[in-house]
C-alpha cells in the first residue's frame, strides 16, 4: 500500500490516504481513472465513433496519421477493447487521402491483410509518400503562376491549421 501511495500524484493522495488496505487503494484509483462499467461503456462508445470517423487529412504525413490512429486504439484498449492489427490496417487503408488511391490496391493485392502488421504497412506507405513527394514537379513558373501557387499553398496551410 505504501508503494501505491508513494506513486500517486499529490492531488490523488488525499483520495487514497484514508484507505486501510492496498486492494481498497487500488479500487479507488481504478474508479478514479476508469469509472464503473457503465462509464467505461459510454467512453468506449465515444472512442468507437471517433475511430469510425477517423480519416487522413489532406497534406497530413503518414507518420502523423498513424500516430493519431494508434493513440485512439491505445485509448480503446485501455477500456478493454480487443483490437487486432488487421482491423487497424484495414481502417488505415480505407481512410487514406486520394493521393494514395493507386497504392492501396497494390498493397491489398501483394500482401495478406490478415498477416500484414501496422508497422510494415506504415513502412510501405512512408516509402510511397517519399516517392510521391520527390516526384512532385517543381518547375520554374511565371510570375502570375508563381503567385497563384503561393496563394494556394497559403490556403492549404490555413486549412491544415484549422
Amino acid at each position: 500500500m505504501a508503494i501505491i501511495q508513494q506513486a500517486v500524484h499529490d492531488s490523488l493522495f488525499s483520495r487514497v490516504a484514508a484507505a486501510s488496505m492496498a486492494k481498497e487503494t487500488w479500487e479507488i484509483l481504478k474508479m478514479e481513472f476508469q469509472g464503473n462499467s457503465q462509464v467505461k461503456a459510454v467512453k468506449l462508445q465515444g472512442l468507437r465513433r471517433d475511430f469510425e470517423n477517423l480519416s487522413m487529412k489532406e497534406g497530413e504525413a503518414i507518420g502523423d496519421y498513424f500516430g493519431r490512429v494508434i493513440a485512439l486504439v491505445s485509448q480503446k484498449r485501455a477500456y478493454g477493447e480487443i483490437f487486432a492489427d488487421r482491423v487497424i490496417v484495414e481502417k488505415i487503408l480505407r481512410s487514406l487521402t486520394s493521393k494514395f488511391d493507386y497504392v492501396v490496391p497494390s498493397i491489398e493485392i501483394n500482401n495478406d491483410l490478415a498477416s500484414l502488421t501496422r508497422v510494415k504497412l506504415m513502412g510501405c506507405l512512408q516509402s510511397q509518400e517519399e516517392r510521391i513527394n520527390s516526384r512532385t514537379p517543381k518547375k520554374s513558373k511565371g510570375n502570375d503562376e508563381h503567385a497563384l501557387q503561393i496563394m494556394q499553398d497559403l490556403n492549404n496551410t490555413k486549412k491544415q491549421l484549422l
